[in-house]
C-alpha cells in the first residue's frame, strides 16, 4: 500500500490519498488455512481522506473505490464506499459526534448495499499524567438487504438499531 497525507494549516486540516493491492486467501472452509484453497481474492483499492479542524470541532470524511476477484473463475467486481464524520467537543471533557458510512460490496448490482448512521456522546471522567477514564454511549441504525451480499441482490431492507456504551480505562 502507499499512502500521502498533507496537513493544510495549523489546525491540522489535511488532504490525503491512499491506494492498496493486496490478496486475500479463500479457503474451502471459511478463514482455515488447513483445507484447500478455493481462489485467491486480489483485490486494490483507492482512496481520498480529508479532515477540516478547528478548535472544538472536526470533519472527517473518505471516498474508496477498488476492485476484487469474487469466485473461483476469476470474475471481478467493482465496490464503492465512503463515510463521512462529524464531531463538536463542548469542553476538554465532554463532547458529540455522528458519522455515515455506506459500502456498496458490487456497484454492478443493487439492494446489497450497507448503511450506517451514527450518533454518540463522549467524555473523560478523569485524566492525569499515568491514567484516565473515558466513556462513550452510541446509537446507531444500519440499513442491510436480506441475503445481499457481493455476488447476490437482497431482497426485504433490513434496519436494525444497536445502542452501546463503554468505559475504557488507560494506564
Amino acid at each position: 500500500y502507499a499512502t500521502a497525507l498533507v496537513n493544510l494549516d495549523s489546525h491540522e486540516s489535511a488532504i490525503g490519498f491512499i491506494r492498496h493491492n493486496g490478496n486475500f486467501t479463500n479457503y474451502a472452509t471459511k478463514q482455515d488455512p488447513s483445507t484447500a484453497i478455493v481462489f485467491k481474492n486480489g483485490f486494490n483499492k483507492t482512496g481520498i481522506v480529508g479532515r477540516f479542524v478547528r478548535d472544538n470541532w472536526r470533519l472527517v470524511g473518505t471516498y474508496f473505490a477498488g476492485e476484487e476477484t469474487m469466485n473461483a473463475a476469476g470474475l471481478k467486481t467493482n465496490n464503492a464506499g465512503y463515510y463521512a464524520l462529524a464531531d463538536y467537543n463542548f469542553n476538554p471533557k465532554f463532547g458529540v459526534y455522528t458519522r455515515y458510512d455506506r459500502l456498496d460490496p458490487n456497484t454492478d448490482l443493487g439492494k446489497n448495499e450497507v448503511s450506517m448512521m451514527m450518533f454518540g456522546v463522549n467524555g473523560y471522567l478523569y485524566e492525569s499524567e499515568k491514567s484516565g477514564v473515558r466513556w462513550n454511549v452510541e446509537y446507531t441504525l444500519k440499513d442491510t438487504y436480506l441475503g445481499g451480499g457481493i455476488s447476490t441482490a437482497g431482497t426485504t431492507k433490513y434496519t436494525d438499531g444497536r445502542l452501546f456504551a463503554q468505559l475504557t480505562w488507560g494506564f
